[in-house]
């Protein structure tokens, strides 16, 4: 991977052409680098040999990775420039500044008034407060402002603030705990997560004092519900965070980043508490409009992820398999052209659902390969439940090879490592345990001795997921509808 093209490829389209209005605008080797940016923008995917062809002519070859580097830095220079333009709000600070300073009070007060109804609307408190003090300025010169209602408004400004910053202060506290282990595990997990719950703020909705405190209140309580094994009432406030935001003609804008959290929110609640197509289908469709409407690169990028993600899911609970193989080469072109995604995670669990997708359709090599992408010192940014899965699944995946000389080994280390990690929970301990003593045997004995294993593990994996907290695995890999999938395929030959 390398970073100047990841940066080139992550630029808008609008991006690229204000970077080269920029260059224009300088004369210092600006040839050098639109012709080494064009290189780049060309090469889909990072290829060595393909810079060195494009290159070895260029009079600047002998010293590339220093061109490379400024290259980057101008890139930077430029988006800052890009981004100073697009941000209405400051720059109107500047120019109410200037008409000031150039005592032209009323198109002052003029300009002021209508900035302040957009940071108002969008919950811009600090950008409001500021615009409040120049408008206390401005009423030395213009005596219908009222100085009084001024400050009041200014002190509802810092209270409004502080409210959203409590708010986040616990969203990342939440945040926090999510990144030891995705999901509630055990009792003195449980306790670490309900001095969340506890808060003052996630007591009544009435605490939160703006939209955007609002959706923080929700999209906390959806985190922490999901995070305890509540999914209804996780449920529910992934819903309340989704309706919330459709009411607002804002939501691909400024709070445009909540809005398809919550969008990938229902998606997720709605595979906890039972499959409804129809609303599954709805919200897949609200996705694919992010990913058309979205101005921002991340918003699409995300949406796509998701989209990847949750189309893979629906065609795996709907058994239409040849559908999802078609969605999986979407996908694995997708993770190519997109090298970095946010926070991390994204990747990193689309990997997971295409192995999951090869594994279901008996492609174990394959399956195989995606799972072992999967590296344990990637999940500690959000827990290791997914190595865990990823490493349980290539167990099995490897018995179901015929490649059982080494499983039992495999699966003491494994065990061994999990432990190491504070990973190793009763669930994956069981399944473990399972594919080494009973699994192993599979392709030894007959089609009744197979279902009758299938039928003992089924009943076995309900009184596991019968308890509190280990629902959550199922957003892993559903392995009772897997069984009941092995179960259906025997029968019929």
């Amino acid at each position: 991977m390398d970073s100047l093209h990841v940066f080139i490829h992550a630029l808008t389209p609008t991006e690229k052409r204000f970077f080269k209005r920029f260059l224009a605008s300088r004369k210092e080797e600006s040839n050098d680098y639109l012709l080494l940016f064009d290189v780049f923008n060309e090469m889909k995917f990072y290829d060595k040999e393909f810079l060195k062809n494009r290159t070895s002519h260029f009079t600047f070859y002998n010293n590339i990775e220093v061109k490379k580097h400024y290259l980057f830095e101008v890139l930077l220079e430029s988006l800052r420039q890009y981004r100073d333009k697009k941000n209405k709000s400051l720059n109107s600070l500047i120019e109410i500044d200037i008409l000031i300073e150039k005592r032209l009070y009323k198109l002052a007060h003029k300009r002021l008034t209508a900035t302040k109804k957009t940071t108002v609307t969008n919950d811009q408190f600090s950008l409001t407060y500021q615009l409040l003090e120049k408008e206390l300025q401005l009423s030395r010169y213009i005596t219908s402002i009222d100085m009084q209602q001024v400050m009041i408004k200014q002190k509802s400004c810092l209270s409004m603030n502080q409210n959203v910053l409590d708010y986040i202060s616990l969203y990342n506290d939440l945040r926090s705990l999510l990144q030891e282990n995705s999901f509630v595990r055990n009792t003195k997990q449980f306790l670490k997560f309900e001095r969340i719950g506890k808060s003052i703020l996630l007591q009544d909705k009435s605490n939160a004092k703006s939209l955007s405190a609002l959706l923080y209140y929700y999209d906390i309580r959806y985190l922490y519900y999901a995070s305890i094994g509540e999914p209804a009432l996780s449920q529910q406030s992934s819903k309340k965070m989704y309706e919330l935001l459709e009411k607002h003609p804002e939501k691909l804008g400024k709070f445009g980043l909540f809005y398809l959290r919550s969008v990938a929110a229902r998606l997720s609640t709605l595979i906890l508490n039972g499959f409804d197509k129809k609303e599954f289908n709805e919200l897949i469709k609200e996705l694919k409009r992010i990913v058309l409407l979205s101005s921002e690169l991340e918003f699409q990028k995300m949406a796509q992820s998701y989209l990847h993600q949750f189309q893979l899911i629906a065609f795996m609970k709907t058994n239409e398999f040849s559908k999802a193989r078609i969605e999986v080469q979407k996908a694995i072109l997708f993770l190519r052209e997109n090298e970095v995604l946010a926070g991390g995670n994204a990747e990193k669990y689309l990997r997971f659902d295409i192995a999951k997708v090869f594994f279901v359709n008996e492609d174990y090599e394959e399956a195989n390969k995606w799972f072992m992408k999967i590296t344990a010192h990637e999940t500690t940014n959000r827990g290791n439940d997914i190595y865990s899965f990823s490493r349980i699944l290539s167990l099995l995946s490897e018995i179901l090879l015929n490649k059982t000389e080494n499983i039992r080994y495999d699966g003491s280390k494994l065990r061994k490592q999990l432990s190491k990690m504070d990973a190793l929970y009763e669930f994956e301990l069981f399944l473990i345990s399972r594919i080494n003593q009973k699994f192993i045997h599979w392709n030894n004995i007959g089609k009744m001795e197979k279902i009758q294993l299938l039928t003992n593990f089924r009943t076995e994996l309900r009184e596991q997921l019968s308890h509190k907290w280990r629902v959550n695995t199922i957003l892993y890999f559903d392995f009772e509808w897997w069984v009941d999938l092995q179960i259906r395929k025997l029968k019929n030959t």
